[in-house]
């Protein structure tokens, strides 16, 4: 409750009263006088102490904080790009690695498939040749066997041919685990992909070609002869793909 200022008789009286018990001026909300602002002296003024030590530790740890974010967050950011960068080294290793290796066994195919060729050849036309001779003729009276099956059957029970034919067995699984590690590959090495594979798909007839001779001289030469072609074009596209390290 506070006190207030009669405006008939001035006399001080409560601010609960409806009138003046000094006079009996009725008194209203309208006619009761304002309360006047609390002056300087009656305003509690709270003061708060900042401890200046306590404000300095927390501006550092909230600093500190601040640069171990970054720098997590920079050392991320290398991390990654290193992890790209050794995953990309580690591609073109493989894509270096798959092309030497096709053309090794490309290689063992090719000289294969050329003395597969000279005897069915040689059979059929009774051409004698030193390299040939051994698969072409029968060894008792000399004379050339009469069915060139003879002459590939001989050819490829002969002790150099299986050991021939057993390399080129194993470069094909070594070409086909290496493939699989090329599968995925970084964005910008797709088109080195996609020549390996298709590199691939002819290595693969190639050297099946030389495992299995199939069809007729004709037809065999025809495909020996792509299948050659074909695998050195790759190569040499490819060997333009590679970028650097």
């Amino acid at each position: 409750m506070a006190l207030i200022t009669c405006p008939e008789c001035g006399k001080e009286i409560s601010d609960k009263v409806r009138t003046c018990p000094h006079c009996g001026y009725p008194l209203t909300n309208d006619t009761q006088p304002e309360q006047s602002a609390p002056t300087p002296q009656q305003v509690e003024v709270v003061s708060v102490k900042v401890d200046p030590k306590k404000s300095k530790k927390i501006i550092i740890g909230v600093v500190t904080a601040v640069v171990l974010i970054a720098v997590c967050a920079l050392v991320m950011v290398m991390v990654n790009r290193q992890n790209k960068a050794a995953t990309r080294a580690e591609y073109i290793e493989n894509l270096t690695l798959a092309r030497s290796t096709m053309l090794d066994g490309g290689a063992k195919a090719e000289s294969l498939c050329n003395l597969t060729k000279s005897v069915w050849y040689n059979t059929i036309y009774e051409e004698s040749d030193s390299k040939t001779d051994a698969y072409t003729k029968n060894g008792y009276s000399g004379e050339f066997n009469d069915d060139f099956n003879t002459s590939l059957s001989n050819l490829y029970s002969d002790s150099s041919t299986k050991n021939t034919v057993a390399k080129i067995k194993d470069n094909q699984k070594e070409v086909a685990k290496i493939m699989r590690d090329l599968q995925n590959p970084p964005d910008d090495l797709a088109s080195c992909f996609t020549t390996v594979e298709a590199m691939y798909d002819v290595y693969s007839d190639f050297t099946s070609l030389a495992i299995s001779p199939s069809g007729n001289l004709r037809s065999y030469s025809d495909n020996f002869s792509a299948y050659d072609n074909d695998f050195m074009r790759l190569y040499d596209k490819l060997d333009t793909q590679i970028p650097g390290k």
